[in-house]
């Protein structure tokens, strides 16, 4: 069992770290497809003013847009191309409903017609999960697509963290529940759809419900010729996942504005900056931040930072949860990226940040850990754009996963990590009005 687990996880890295922008061409990509059908046709909504409902519509619902950007409408975390692929779905008492974002409604999967169309829906008694749409991803980048709805999950999970320290409430999570999510409803045993974590906010255990499922599949799933893609799902589907609890810190604790300010910086013109240099009193802030928020997590996840200090000098910091390392170096920002120079330049940005993890001990990591350290990822960088959202006016930060990893990997790590994702910083050439919905 070990040693599958172990060759697993090293084709993941092989096939989706070291070779996946040769490898996407051979893919055979799905249709985006509608999985899902319903009980009927009514739109449910949740009761106003309840905390819930108040919850709900900063986690998840549609906050602004900017219309010079080609994905105008946004959510408060941020997701692959604007498409917040990860599916929706809210369990209470023995019901599923799926959250369609664009009109704050839900649809009821299965489960009992509520009386009312206004649900009025206790916190402690609620379950989330979000669960990856492969084909809605998937059309575009193929089985990289789940990567990215891993990223995506985990802003999600980092910004109800947020929320839940303003709000003060406790959230924990799980992740992975397949197995819970087949016992609620039979289709989650198919792969299109793919549990990815369980939010509740309650230590109160709920009982399952055997549900009799109402979702058909259209469509079989046809994207990874070599395997790997169904030997990941597969082995998701026989593996529970962990339950954590999310904890409350103090330097990674942001404001309401710092929250709804955050952007992830993209425009029909591209992304360029102007010269712009981090004081190093900030970057000092920043490292404890990090380091803090490091210290909570499973995984064992190293940040690389690069950050111009002045107009001939850049210095890389090395973050873990148990040291903070910092020296001068010389690494031009034009190589950090893969492709698309033409879009961003990142010449002149102010910082660069990867999310990496050791290369020898990751090829003996599970592939939940794999999973997991992706998720955290994500968590961190969310965080590292919630601090420069107030930072000073028209500085901007994009996360991405359009990595040179190779560069990553031999000169910026020196052979010790693999790049997971990564954040580019500085001052924006770029104006944007974000409109309020």
């Amino acid at each position: 069992m070990t040693e599958s687990i172990l060759t697993l996880n090293q084709k993941y890295q092989e096939r989706y770290i070291k070779k996946r922008y040769e490898l996407f061409r051979e893919e055979i990509l799905p249709t985006n497809s509608n999985l899902i059908t319903y009980v009927n046709e009514e739109k449910y909504y949740l009761k106003s003013g309840t905390l819930f409902a108040q919850l709900f519509v900063k986690l998840f619902s549609l906050n602004w847009m900017s219309v010079e950007n080609p994905y105008v409408f946004h959510t408060l975390s941020p997701s692959a191309r604007g498409k917040n692929s990860n599916r929706i779905i809210l369990e209470y008492k023995g019901s599923l409903f799926e959250f369609h974002l664009s009109g704050n409604f839900f649809r009821l999967i299965v489960g009992k017609v509520p009386k009312s169309n206004d649900l009025d829906i206790d916190l402690k008694s609620a379950n989330i999960y979000l669960v990856g749409d492969i084909n809605n991803i998937g059309h575009i980048y193929g089985s990289f697509g789940w990567t990215l709805s891993l990223l995506d999950a985990g802003h999600q999970i980092e910004h109800c963290r947020q929320l839940s320290m303003l709000y003060k409430f406790n959230v924990r999570i799980k992740l992975f529940p397949q197995y819970e999510m087949s016992s609620l409803c039979s289709i989650y045993n198919q792969k299109e759809l793919f549990p990815i974590v369980k939010l509740y906010f309650s230590s109160k255990k709920n009982s399952l419900f055997p549900i009799e499922s109402k979702i058909t599949c259209k469509q079989k799933l046809q994207m990874e010729p070599s395997g790997v893609f169904d030997e990941i799902l597969t082995y998701f589907m026989y593996h529970a996942g962990k339950e954590i609890t999310l904890e409350k810190t103090m330097f990674s604790r942001f404001s309401f504005n710092q929250i709804h300010m955050r952007m992830s910086d993209q425009s029909n013109q591209g992304l360029s900056f102007f010269p712009y240099y981090i004081k190093r009193n900030d970057l000092v802030s920043l490292a404890k931040m990090v380091k803090e928020l490091l210290h909570s997590f499973n995984q064992e996840i190293d940040i690389y930072i690069i950050s111009k200090i002045s107009p001939f000098n850049k210095e890389k910091w090395i973050i873990n949860k148990h040291s903070i390392q910092r020296e001068p170096v010389d690494i031009s920002f034009n190589r950090v990226i893969h492709d698309s120079l033409d879009f961003l330049n990142p010449q002149e940005a102010a910082l660069v940040v990867w999310a990496s993890v050791n290369k020898r001990k990751s090829h003996s990591d599970s592939m939940s850990d794999c999973g997991e350290s992706l998720i955290e990822a994500a968590r961190c960088l969310h965080c590292i754009s919630l601090f420069f959202s107030d930072y000073d006016r028209g500085f901007r930060v994009r996360t991405l996963k359009n990595i040179n990893e190779l560069f990553f990997e031999k000169v910026v790590s020196k052979n010790k990590n693999l790049a997971l994702y990564m954040l580019i910083g500085g001052k924006s050439m770029n104006t944007q009005m974000q409109i309020p919905i």
